[in-house]
């Protein structure tokens, strides 16, 4: 990591986990990295740790987390370990696929989020290879990933599939 970042102490588990997160980044084959572990125990962190390292070292990375007000706590962390601030793409998954719903042409402005947002999904995600929308990341970084629904995964999957 950068020697401007904060010296953060990892426990032997979060540097086993770190170890697998810079292997898996390491890899060129592999597509999919899944950290798992219980609350508070610095999944997230060492998630935007590695956001922030590929960023810095010239990868354009995207980090998504399903919850909105999150993303301004995230910010605030991420000047608090390395004073450059966020280097990277932050996103809620609501506003990527969103941003995915327009660029498709699918949402409509009289449309209502909590009234046609599922229904938009599931017409992007029906004719998906019809739009060529995609995604220019090299990583993507999904924060609690256990709160998408299905549809939405498979959307990040199908436009994001040239990123890791």
């Amino acid at each position: 990591m950068s020697k401007k970042e904060k010296n953060i102490v990892l426990t032997p588990h979060q540097q086993k986990a770190f170890d697998k997160i810079v292997d898996f980044i390491r890899s060129k084959d592999a597509k999919v990295f899944i950290l798992k572990g219980y609350a508070g125990t610095g999944k997230t962190i060492m998630l935007l740790r590695a956001a922030n390292y590929l960023s810095q070292n010239g990868h354009k990375c995207l980090f998504m987390t399903y919850n909105t007000a999150l993303i301004a706590d995230l910010k605030r962390t991420m000047n608090i370990l390395d004073p450059r601030g966020v280097s990277f793409d932050m996103e809620s998954m609501h506003s990527f696929l969103m941003g995915l719903l327009s660029k498709a042409g699918i949402w409509k402005r009289s449309y209502d989020v909590a009234r046609d947002f599922d229904y938009a999904v599931a017409a992007l995600l029906q004719t998906k290879n019809s739009h060529p929308v995609s995604i220019d990341y090299d990583y993507v970084f999904v924060d609690e990933a256990q709160d998408w629904k299905y549809e939405e995964a498979q959307l990040l999957c199908h436009f994001c599939a040239n990123s890791q």
